[in-house]
């Protein structure tokens, strides 16, 4: 038997099973795969996912949510989740996401990734539309100050979840992350002289996508291209393509859309570099992502890239289109740069190990177990 521990592996599955959420709980589940069986928790799962052999597992059936675009919150998972988990004997539930909560009676330890809705809130609070998903957020943000631990990946989230959300600092408790599966390409990278500078991610506004835009505009080089790619909303990439078609750049920005892991994998071998320019974020799983497969990174000075890049690639204000203009130059313009750039971002991710993170979580269980 395990430890007397749940935890939500729902998002493995839905819109966020190859990234974000869903990449770090995959992560997770592989750092735990590798302890012993008595030091893993039970998953809470949905009955299509396939995860680790040698977990106890409870399942959960859920199917696609109708008024998602309308905003209205799906509230069946949480109610089935209680229900599923009323029957069986755990102590913990540790909830990976908002929308999952522990059943009565049970201790909980919450993962909050990040508060960007509480440091963008008229991008994505505001408005007669989300009146409901303020509430729901409004519930989750009482969920973290009554929590009996709160798990955060970087110390740029510990301030946000003591300063902005009013948690006690003393039952915060920071755990990084690690590196996520690098997939091997089955391709080469596309065949194109021109140097290209790789972006991958959403085009949400805290990610600031749109500032590169402006950089390739006062790029001294006319041949470098920006390569996007990534799950997007219609509107938000309709924004985008708004200002790239502003800016006139419309023949040097390829919009890719969603790429399939190996694809990624290629056109991160290919590109000059990967840039990641948010205003802010939780933990910066790309800017792992990319040192570890050997590629320079350019980051934004947000506080949590910093912290997870470890002063192994240029980081840049957000805000200074200029300053990023300088930096992609300069990635272009120097390939002894680049090969220092590809060495010391291997040997920072390194540094994060999955296993350790599992480690450091088992540590939490043990501290609120009764």
């Amino acid at each position: 038997m395990g430890l007397p521990v749940i935890m939500d592996a729902t998002p493995l599955g839905g819109g966020h099973g190859g990234r974000g959420i869903g990449a770090a709980t995959a992560g997770v589940i592989e750092g735990f795969a590798q302890l012993p069986e008595a030091e893993r928790p039970a998953l809470l799962t949905r009955v299509d996912e396939t995860v680790h052999t040698g977990f106890r597992r409870v399942d959960l059936t859920l199917g696609p949510w109708r008024l998602a675009r309308a905003g209205v919150p799906d509230p069946r998972p949480a109610r089935r989740a209680r229900r599923a988990l009323a029957g069986h004997a755990f102590e913990v539930f540790h909830a990976t996401q908002p929308g999952l909560e522990a059943a009565r009676g049970m201790t909980c330890v919450e993962t909050c990734y990040d508060l960007i809705p509480l440091l963008f809130p008229g991008e994505y609070l505001a408005g007669p539309r989300r009146v409901l998903e303020r509430r729901a957020y409004d519930r989750y943000l009482r969920r973290l100050r009554h929590a009996a631990r709160v798990v955060v990946n970087t110390h740029a989230v510990a301030r946000d979840v003591v300063n902005l959300a009013g948690v006690d600092g003393r039952r915060v408790r920071v755990v990084p992350l690690a590196v996520p599966p690098i997939a091997e390409s089955v391709a080469e990278p596309p065949a194109q002289t021109d140097p290209y500078i790789l972006y991958s991610g959403s085009v949400e506004p805290h990610k600031n996508v749109g500032l590169l835009v402006d950089a390739l505009g006062r790029s001294r080089h006319p041949a470098l291209r920006l390569r996007l790619t990534g799950p997007w909303s219609r509107r938000r990439l309709a924004d985008l393509c708004g200002r790239i078609d502003a800016a006139g750049l419309t023949a040097r920005v390829d919009l890719m859309g969603h790429v399939t892991a190996p694809q990624l994998a290629a056109l991160r071998k290919g590109a000059v570099g990967v840039a990641v320019p948010s205003l802010s974020e939780g933990f910066g799983l790309p800017v792992l992502e990319a040192m570890a497969a050997g590629v320079p990174v350019v980051c934004s000075t947000a506080p949590a890239l910093v912290e997870v890049s470890g002063g192994a690639c240029p980081a840049v204000d957000p805000h200074d289109a200029g300053a990023w203009a300088d930096a992609l130059d300069a990635l272009v313009d120097d390939a002894g740069a680049r090969q220092r750039l590809a060495r010391d971002g291997r040997a920072r991710a390194a540094l994060f190990a999955w296993k350790a993170t599992a480690e450091r979580l088992a540590d939490v269980y043990r501290e609120v177990m009764v």
